[in-house]
């Protein structure tokens, strides 16, 4: 009777233990697009508390987004230097644009989390400056097309 006490004792802290385990996390996608993808990390089990005033959903859940960006330039910029500096920068940041095409660049600024925070067109035969002094202190993404065609990406970093 007393190994079959402990047998019993052992096996339900081993089922409780295996239980936690398991649904503490969970991966959850959430979509994308070619160059951005989500998802979230959380727990697998979550409950509801309910009052008065309505209702919660109890649980941990941490959401990410990663940017995917390519070292290689798309055909639509084939031929064409980009140099874009200083990074880091703590105010004012150049694009420098060599092409043998004439149409124009367009440049667009996100936050890490893809927000649109400015874009662009300019004449590929001068630089162009971009104030990044009212950013705050973070990761940009830049990102440059021509002919409406994405043809490069690059991270920035604020100071």
């Amino acid at each position: 009777m007393k190994n079959f006490l402990y047998s019993s004792i052992f096996f339900v802290c081993l089922q409780l233990c295996i239980a936690t385990l398991n649904a503490q996390v969970v991966v959850v996608p959430a979509g994308g697009d070619g160059d951005n993808f989500s998802f979230s990390v959380g727990q697998a089990v979550v409950g509801v508390a309910s009052g008065e005033t309505g209702s919660a959903e109890i649980g941990v859940q941490q959401s990410y987004t990663l940017t995917v960006l390519g070292i290689e330039q798309t055909p639509a910029m084939t031929g064409t230097s980009v140099k874009v500096y200083p990074n880091p920068t703590a105010s004012m940041l150049r694009i420098d644009v060599v092409t043998n095409e004439s149409a124009e660049v367009e440049y667009m600024l996100y936050t890490d989390h893809g927000q649109l925070l400015e874009s662009k067109h300019f004449d590929p035969a001068m630089p162009i400056d971009i104030d990044m002094t009212d950013y705050p202190t973070g990761t940009y993404i830049l990102r440059l097309t021509q002919n409406g065609q994405v043809g490069a990406g690059y991270q920035v970093i604020k100071k």
